[in-house]
């Protein structure tokens, strides 16, 4: 009996001391980084390169000040980041997105202003530092929440969609050319109360991109598919009337089956949770609760943060003042592991998930309004230097990250060929179909930089392919449109 007393208790010992290693573990697999512990009333955050100088920066809005800034990075013995305003007179900003909005090969700036009822753009002139105008696309939306740029139809113009708080609408802005460009305003949904986030993303997987939304005020979140007629006409879905202060909505295949699936945060209920795409005509949703106790949930996203080939979880919590991340076990169901990034982070707002440093993994910018911070989480799943320049190893072919990722619409890839060889880069699907080749001819030694232009793509993942001699390696890059 005394030897059975003294097994059990070194079992459970070395169950404590595993469990308490493994938490440590994944509390460690990030590093925070200060941005700006400033910037009042910070709202939204997101990472673009913007100067063009092929490192990524940082875009915020600041509600309190009505401030859009954006930092520029720099890198020297360390990372640096030196903030350049954009707008000080954005009325109650609350979101703000980049895309080349003019198609002239630079980054534009969207902005929803929640009391301003406005939605706009931020033309990106050039200049040293960027010079920026101002073009009000409609300011007569009232309490405008979230705003993208995207492809909605078929054609090769960037659109802008909308969530409006306060008509209760998501809109498309259709933008058919012009110098100015003139937008044409088509409201996908008038009844969709409370109105809080829409994203673009092809649900059904028939080559049109469909809409997804999340409304506040009646608990819903639902789908709206496009035809890919002209005119587009819209069938909408409602995947759940039943999510008490749905805030937040994100899209990602989250249990490797191809097929994509719908993630959510809600507010009231303090959830994150889950509808798995079960296929089918109409789609069927299966609903999985991954917390139910994360205090005023408002944003989430997904990556695979620790590089284990699943989808992971990360988002951010306004009453509980954190930022957290569940750890996806890769089993049917899936089972999600709890991690705490950041705690005493008050009214924590925005997360974006983006390969900041270039390394490989997901990093993670998020930003708290009451705290006024904005933070950079550096996962440190892979380490390398932020934006190598090239590759040392003369012996040794060589495919970098792309960057940006996730993009929209164009990326580039870097490679090194150490002596003349036949080398080919190939981009296919997830489902292994070639999509494109972007290298076929022998190359010299030396570095090289290549161009993809995703523009005619929908949003997803993607895998880019280098073959030379006996030397062949894969990497993944995400359109997020």
């Amino acid at each position: 009996m005394k030897l059975n007393r003294i097994s059990l208790t070194l079992l459970i010992t070395i169950f404590f001391l595993v469990i308490n290693c493994y938490h440590l573990k994944a509390q460690e697999l990030f590093i925070e980084h200060t941005i700006d512990k400033n910037f009042n009333g910070v709202c939204s955050v997101c990472s673009y390169d913007l100067d063009g100088d092929g490192i990524l920066d940082v875009l915020a809005a600041a509600n309190d000040v009505n401030q859009i800034a954006w930092w520029k990075t720099a890198k020297d013995t360390a990372i640096t980041f030196t903030k350049y305003v954009i707008e000080t007179n954005a009325t109650g900003i609350i979101y703000v997105d980049a895309a080349d909005i003019d198609a002239d090969n630079d980054l534009d700036i969207l902005g929803a202003s929640w009391q301003g009822d406005e939605v706009a753009i931020w033309l990106n002139n050039g200049g040293n530092p960027l010079s920026w105008e101002k073009v009000v696309v409609d300011d007569t939306v009232d309490r405008v929440h979230e705003v993208h740029g995207t492809f909605v139809d078929a054609d090769t113009l960037i659109d802008i969609i909308a969530a409006s708080g306060g008509d209760h609408q998501i809109i498309w802005y259709r933008n058919t050319g012009g110098e100015p460009i003139v937008w044409e305003k088509n409201i996908i949904d008038n009844q969709f109360t409370g109105a809080r986030s829409v994203v673009c993303f092809d649900m059904d997987k028939d080559g049109h991109n469909d809409l997804v939304g999340a409304a506040l005020n009646t608990n819903q979140v639902s789908v709206w598919f496009n035809s890919g007629t002209s005119p587009v006409e819209w069938t909408k879905q409602i995947v759940s009337n039943n999510f008490s202060g749905a805030h937040w909505i994100h899209v990602s295949d989250l249990d490797k089956d191809n097929d994509p699936d719908i993630l959510g945060a809600a507010y009231s209920v303090n959830q994150v949770a889950w509808w798995r795409n079960d296929g089918g005509t109409p789609i069927q949703w299966t609903k999985q609760i991954i917390t139910s106790s994360f205090g005023g949930a408002l944003s989430v996203s997904a990556a695979d943060l620790d590089l284990d080939n699943d989808m992971d979880v990360f988002g951010a919590a306004t009453i509980a003042n954190k930022v957290s991340w569940w750890e996806n076990d890769g089993n049917i169901p899936v089972q999600w592991m709890p991690h705490e990034l950041v705690i005493n982070y008050y009214e924590a707002w925005p997360v974006f998930g983006i390969d900041f440093d270039y390394d490989g993994d997901t990093d993670i910018l998020t930003a708290a309004a009451t705290a006024r911070k904005i933070t950079l989480l550096e996962n440190t799943t892979i380490t390398t230097n932020l934006g190598d320049e090239s590759y040392d190893n003369p012996s040794d072919f060589y495919l970098f990250q792309n960057y940006p990722n996730p993009f929209n619409p164009s990326t580039k890839i870097k490679y090194f060929v150490p002596h003349l060889s036949k080398v080919t880069i190939k981009v296919f699907d997830v489902l292994g179909n070639e999509i494109a080749t972007l290298v076929n001819e022998e190359k010299s030694s030396g570095n090289y930089e290549i161009n993809f232009d995703a523009i005619n793509l929908p949003s997803g993942i993607y895998f880019y392919q280098l073959k030379a001699k006996n030397f062949v390696e894969t990497k993944k890059m995400i359109l997020m449109k």
